[in-house]
């Protein structure tokens, strides 16, 4: 079409060489007069008209077989929908559902957006509510973590304020366990009314008096230390009476009145009061408690004294010789 429009000119130089001719029913007729280049050039607009037409038929039949073939595959697919609906037993909606009213669907549609914003509406809401809710809960996390720190922090101070007093306890016990030792080993002392005697008459003279030291639970025998615990549960029964507390006295002073008459003797003989003639000692075998006397002066040694003039066949009296 392009191409036939760019020879119109040409046409209209045709319309020049035209005159007028009168037909039979009165009418004026042009009567062209052409020349052989105007024939040639209305002969190749002809052809390329006719290409022209030829090409848009060939085009319109091509268009037209696709879509022939296009609704074909419509119809195809649309037959296997139908069958699978039959086979599956899907109901397929009615013809009266596509007949409804523009109006049906407008006020459908002006429903479901109401119902639309509601929804919107109750959304927002629920978000507030959850970010409210996060903010409780972080709220209360954070008092909590609060609350287990100071607690945290009391257990520490009642655990340090515990040891220490638990410290304080094992002191006190151990001070008063070794008290308690202290005062089994002391209770046989020297008594006032009994003072210890020498075999031999020693003149008074002016020496410095010898020390006296208890023996400590190593140097007793093993059978003796293995029987320490029952005796000092059975002491502690009869320790209340008086008769060994109230008349004690210490050992220096007790072997320090007979100690000082004589140095030139070199074996001393002390007796002590026997105590296994009391009626509350236990029937066991008794303890012989030895003493051992240190004297500062190099003539005089010091024996082991035993409590109990009683011999005993079980144990062996330990003697302790010091210079």
């Amino acid at each position: 079409m392009t191409e036939i429009s760019k020879e119109l000119p040409l046409v209209k130089k045709v319309k020049k060489h035209e005159q007028l001719e009168h037909g039979a029913s009165g009418e004026i007729l042009p009567v062209r007069i052409f020349d052989s280049d105007d024939v040639d050039i209305l002969k190749e607009q002809l052809r390329v008209a006719h290409d022209n037409i030829q090409f848009l038929k060939n085009e319109h039949a091509f268009m037209l077989k696709g879509l022939h073939d296009e609704i074909e595959q419509l119809h195809n697919l649309c037959r296997d929908l139908q069958f699978r609906c039959e086979a599956e037993g899907c109901i397929l909606p009615d013809s009266d559902f596509f007949k409804c009213s523009v109006k049906t669907l407008e006020q459908k549609v002006n429903s479901m957006l109401k119902e639309n914003s509601e929804l919107k509406r109750k959304l927002a809401e629920s978000h507030q509510a959850i970010d409210i809710l996060d903010q409780k809960e972080k709220l209360a996390l954070w008092q909590y973590h609060q609350e287990l720190e100071q607690r945290d922090n009391a257990i520490l101070r009642l655990e340090k304020e515990l040891e220490s007093k638990c410290n304080i306890i094992s002191q006190l016990s151990s001070q008063g366990a070794r008290r308690k030792k202290g005062n089994f080993w002391r209770r046989f002392s020297f008594n006032s009314s009994n003072n210890p005697s020498t075999s031999s008459s020693v003149p008074h003279t002016k020496v410095q008096q010898p020390r006296v030291e208890h023996l400590s639970k190593e140097d007793l025998p093993s059978e003796i230390q293995n029987s320490l615990p029952s005796f000092e549960s059975q002491y502690q029964s009869y320790s209340s009476y008086s008769s060994l507390s109230d008349k004690s006295i210490s050992d220096d002073e007790g072997f320090g009145q007979r100690c000082g008459e004589n140095v030139e003797d070199q074996k001393l003989t002390v007796k002590l009061p026997p105590i296994s003639n009391l009626p509350i000692v236990s029937t066991h075998q008794l303890v012989r408690h030895q003493i051992r006397i240190h004297s500062l002066t190099n003539n005089v040694t010091s024996d082991t004294l035993a409590i109990d003039q009683i011999p005993s066949p079980e144990v062996s009296v330990k003697r302790l010789n010091k210079a």
